[in-house]
């Protein structure tokens, strides 16, 4: 009997500990979320923003992070096409790991709006 509480205690202890290391450090890696699909003024790090060729022509795409409870949310988003004139200079300093996307949602004709913050600083875009 005494083995048997034992063996129960260790069991518990090392489900703990999986449960510890599952959850400590963890990546989560989206392949794709739509603009809608953004949590509402959820700051997302740019790491990235990519200019793509697709059937429809070119578009940008934002690789976006955040951190939520011990997890890393990493994601790519496609940006509207009105970004596509976008400077390549302005993309590479977006693309600095120095800023934000800040989804607010969508204006009445259906645009989304989108603001990018600089990190530790005030708002400095705000394009719909």
């Amino acid at each position: 009997m005494e083995e048997n509480n034992q063996s129960q205690s260790e069991n518990k202890i090392n489900l703990v500990q999986r449960i510890k290391d599952t959850v400590t450090a963890k990546t989560v890696d989206y392949k794709y979320k739509k603009l809608n699909e953004l949590t509402l003024k959820q700051k997302y790090l740019i790491t990235n923003i990519v200019k793509i060729s697709t059937k429809y022509g070119d578009k940008l795409v934002a690789h976006l992070e955040y951190k939520g409870f011990k997890i890393t949310h990493k994601f790519r988003t496609y940006l509207p096409d009105r970004f596509n004139r976008i400077s390549d200079e302005d993309i590479e300093e977006l693309s600095s790991g120095e800023f934000y996307l800040l989804y607010q949602g969508k204006n009445e004709k259906g645009h989304h709006i989108i603001d990018f913050n600089k990190v530790n600083s005030a708002l400095i875009k705000k394009i719909i």
